[in-house]
């Protein structure tokens, strides 16, 4: 199911950041031209496409197989089985995946630095990015000691939590698609920056790298966010189940 979501998200990153790879590809014609000699600039951009959607109906091939895989584990195990011990790996996934949310926020920080744009979406993610990796730790042992009170506790952090995280998320999209202006004008201080930093590239390759960064960050913050909501059906089904638990004793 994890896997699931991570694919589905990369097949609508595949096909969302193919206007911008062509773009790149535009703009860096004539340093990419001496390594596809064999190529004109229409027959590599055709030849490009083409990869591009055969990665995307690759992913989908893969989904469609482990939609059938799990099919198929659901009727040997049944749904309920499953849905009664699968908490404690999604909370150690939370912490797994949590901890990847810091690293990326951290390096989009870093990308952010040599532009005069807000932070602040940086710093909401590093915060939920750490503040889960801890909650996730609560939530395992929660669902393993089959406490209740601690599981509803869990369950209103994740609900806070995902409701951030998507904030975050459409907040990076948005950048993604406001920041050429401040680029543009600021320009000239960029480029010093980033000469004094040891990076002497153009503003077309810059613009490039700071968008397609933005976009990833927020399209991992929206995988991370489905992940999130998995997490919270998974706690409201084990908190369900020890409630009818309580009831038969």
């Amino acid at each position: 199911m994890v896997i699931f979501v991570f694919l589905a998200i990369f097949t609508l990153g595949i096909f969302s950041f193919q206007p911008d790879i062509k773009q790149w590809v535009y703009d860096n014609w004539g340093e990419i031209r001496p390594n596809v000699k064999n190529f004109n600039f229409e027959q590599f951009e055709n030849n490009l496409k083409k990869d591009i959607t055969s990665l995307g109906v690759f992913a989908v091939t893969i989904m469609v197989g482990i939609l059938i895989c799990m099919y198929s584990i659901i009727q040997l195990l049944t749904f309920r089985k499953i849905m009664k011990s699968i908490l404690p790996p999604i909370s150690l996934l939370v912490i797994v995946f949590s901890s990847a949310l810091v690293m990326i926020a951290i390096f989009s920080g870093r990308s952010a630095s040599y532009v005069n744009l807000p932070t602040w979406l940086n710093e909401i993610a590093v915060g939920v990015g750490l503040f889960l990796v801890m909650t996730g730790f609560l939530g395992y042992y929660a669902a393993v000691k089959k406490i209740k009170k601690l599981l509803l506790f869990y369950l209103a952090i994740l609900i806070i939590m995902f409701i951030i995280i998507m904030c975050a998320a459409f907040g990076y999209f948005h950048l993604s698609s406001t920041f050429v202006e401040t680029i543009e004008r600021d320009w000239p201080d960029i480029y010093e920056n980033l000469l004094v930093k040891g990076y002497n590239i153009s503003k077309i390759v810059f613009m490039d790298y700071i968008m397609l960064n933005f976009k990833f960050a927020g399209l991992y913050g929206l995988m991370y966010g489905f992940f999130v909501f998995i997490a919270i059906l998974c706690t409201i089904s084990k908190i369900r189940y020890i409630n009818e638990a309580a009831k038969t004793k």
